[in-house]
């Protein structure tokens, strides 16, 4: 009972996976968020420096921090919409498959 409840759960996990995989982010949406993170890079420093006018430096700062985190957060959200196409971010799968058959093996 105890194995048919863990393989259970496996199969569960892997259905949410293959719908992540199968279900497309749509393009124009896509599309729209790449050109709203390039506008912002220029356009950021422009309106942090007519609104901060005592110190140029700190305009510079934030506008720096304000573009990495949009940047970072668009990127985070490119990797999340294609979870399997860049390398670094793969799971090792070769590896948990042997050990799933191990652990499989080892039952009987």
């Amino acid at each position: 009972s105890r194995v048919h409840q863990w393989l259970s759960e496996t199969a569960l996990g892997y259905s949410k996976a293959l719908r992540v995989v199968d279900v497309p982010f749509p393009f124009i949406i896509a599309q729209i968020a790449e050109l709203s993170v390039l506008s912002l890079v220029p356009l950021v420093p422009i309106l942090h420096s007519s609104v901060i006018t005592e110190s140029v430096a700190m305009g510079a700062i934030l506008s720096f921090f304000t573009c990495v985190i949009f940047i970072g957060l668009y990127e985070s959200a490119r990797d999340v919409e294609d979870p399997f196409q860049y390398e670094p971010n793969d799971l090792p799968l070769v590896g948990i498959c042997k050990r799933f058959n191990e652990s499989i093996i080892s039952i009987n």
